[in-house]
């Protein structure tokens, strides 16, 4: 039984260590592979990171990337759009608040326009046949002040 114990304690304190690590690195902006591994990585494996991170910043931050409009950030832009698409086919709640927050937080006209730009990117992606229809739903059911 102790052993069990020790073995479940050492999995979730490596876990919290990967990611940290990787929300570090997704704001590292010394490597572009790094960056671009790291967003590869939190989306793929967000069920198992989310319970570490605060994953509403780490989504801002992926919003923020996939607006990038600089050439050399295209990699991290796509990147960060399929992670976007990944992360809410996971959590489709998360999504829809956190980029509901996002848009009524908008300082500036342009941001705003680039998140609702960013929310029809999604829309369309979307198949309402799909489970993740929930995600359409949810964002056609808010109601923007």
């Amino acid at each position: 039984m102790g052993i069990i114990l020790r073995f479940i304690l050492i999995y979730f304190r490596v876990c919290k260590l990967v990611a940290l690590s990787l929300t570090i690195l997704l704001n590292d902006d010394s490597r572009v592979s790094y960056k671009v591994a790291s967003i590869d990585l939190l989306a793929q494996g967000f069920a198992s990171w989310q319970p570490f991170i605060r994953a509403d910043a780490v989504l801002k931050t992926l919003f923020s990337m996939a607006m990038d409009p600089q050439p050399n950030g295209g990699v991290v832009s796509r990147r960060a759009r399929r992670a976007i698409t990944q992360i809410a086919s996971v959590n489709s709640v998360l999504f829809v608040t956190t980029l509901t927050q996002e848009i009524l937080d908008a300082k500036k006209t342009v941001e705003r326009i680039g998140l609702l730009k960013l929310m029809s990117i999604f829309t369309r992606k979307v198949d309402l046949e799909t489970p993740r229809s929930d995600i359409v739903l949810s964002m056609l059911s808010i109601e923007f002040i």
